[in-house]
């Protein structure tokens, strides 16, 4: 196997060890069972990821480049869709968010309470 398929292959392996960790991490947060969302997401990212090295690196591409300003706003707007997509609903149904604000809520209240508290 050559050191450029050895290269892609590595990388699309770390997009999908990346996922399920992600899975994991989800499903601590959320105690919700997974839906295999942000796995996906991260599995399309490897893709997309191993699809443009390897097109970088074709006579094609090496002949009209892309400028680099122009890759990486499609790369934000890549990401940004399929973060709306794939990875935040899973958040958004569970409400993490309420859910975090109540925490926070929690601790500045303890904090208060410890700071603030003089004993008379």
């Amino acid at each position: 196997m050559s050191s450029d398929y050895a290269m892609l292959i590595g990388v699309f392996a770390t997009f999908v060890t990346s996922g399920v960790a992600h899975e994991v991490v989800f499903f601590y947060i959320t105690r919700a069972m997974p839906t295999g969302e942000v796995a996906l997401f991260f599995l399309l990212h490897g893709v997309c990821t191993v699809a443009e090295v390897a097109a970088k690196r074709t006579a094609f591409v090496r002949r009209w480049p892309v400028r680099p300003v122009v890759s990486w706003m499609f790369t934000i707007a890549f990401v940004n869709v399929t973060a709306g997509w794939l990875f935040f609903p899973q958040l958004i149904r569970n409400n993490l968010g309420e859910r975090c604000s109540n925490e926070i809520s929690l601790l500045i209240d303890f904090f208060r309470s410890k700071l603030f508290y003089f004993p008379q």
